[in-house]
Formats: C-alpha cells, structure tokens, sequence
C-alpha cells in the first residue's frame, strides 16, 4: 500500500489517499474432501483455486495526539483483477470494500509540528 499526505506536517493530523494491490490463495485443502465429492457427485472435484488478485483505493484521516499515539480512519474499495481476467466462462466481476481503525503509538516523536515545506 502507498499514500499520500496531500498537506505535508511532520507531527500531525491530516488527510491522506493511496492505492495497493494484495494478492490472495488458497494454498491447502482438507485431503478428505475429494474423496467425500466423489463419494456424493460421482465424479472428482476440478479442484481450481480461489485465486484473487485485488486492485484498490483507500482514503482516510490520521489524527495524532501528543505528538504519539495515532488514530486512523479509513476507507478501502478494490476489485478482483484475476475474476475479470478468467476465461469467459468463469468470469465474474468481485468487488469489495472495508472500514478501517488502525491505533498505533510513537516511539520516538518528532520535536515539533512545523512545517515540512520550506
């Protein structure tokens, strides 16, 4: 994920916009599985993996207090790049979003909130 601080401060508050890509699979499965879909359907599973390979944007505000303790709030949208790349029979279009709070704290603060622009 990468974002920008439109309104550069060292210390504080502000509003902020990004983009990421995360890639998501499925790596195992339990081994009893093809034996009970066979077992019910008669025939193997295709066994295909859950692939999902997302492109998103996010948008937020941080907000810091005492020059340490951060609070975040954001909000993320991305879609499936590999569903829209499958074959034509298999295509879909997978969209998703989510609400963040992130908290995290300052170990060693910068000395004062002045401007980063000079």
């Amino acid at each position: 994920m990468g974002k920008h601080y439109p309104s550069k401060r060292a210390n504080g508050d502000r509003w902020f916009y990004g983009g990421y890509f995360n890639q998501k699979f499925e790596i195992n499965q339990d081994p009893d599985y093809a034996i009970e879909y066979e077992n019910l359907f008669g025939r193997e599973p295709q066994n295909k993996q859950n692939l999902w390979s997302g492109l998103g944007a996010t948008a937020g505000f941080k907000k810091v207090y005492r020059s340490r303790l951060i609070i975040e709030l954001g909000f993320s949208t991305e879609f499936n790049v590999a569903a829209v790349l499958a074959s034509k029979d298999e295509r879909t279009f997978d969209f998703g979003g989510s609400i963040q709070v992130k908290v995290g704290y300052r170990i060693s603060a910068p000395k004062g909130e002045k401007s980063l622009d000079k």
